[in-house]
């Protein structure tokens, strides 16, 4: 990642590494999804490999897209990133 696409995100080289010259809201929110997201990934393992071995792949399933889209809502704009990046 070059230094203009880092100064943009409000990132600075200091001390021989990277920190945020301050937090924004949005980071404080992404923060905030990854404590909500670990704590429902942890259970929702747990009952995928928990649970009867004929129904694994349907709540293997279940699991990934709710997480998923945990994490679309924390940040929406990671959606268009990853489809925009495909084929380059």
């Amino acid at each position: 990642m070059n230094s203009s696409r880092l100064a943009r995100r409000g990132w600075t080289l200091a001390g021989g590494g990277w920190w945020a010259t301050e937090p924004r809201a949005s980071d404080r929110r992404l923060e905030a999804a990854l404590a909500i997201g670990l704590a429902a990934a942890a259970p929702a393992f747990a009952a995928t490999f928990r649970g009867p071995r004929d129904r694994f792949w349907s709540r293997m399933t279940v699991t990934g897209l709710t997480l998923a889209r945990l994490a679309l809502l924390a940040n929406p704009k990671a959606a268009t990133d990853a489809s925009g990046s495909l084929g380059k």
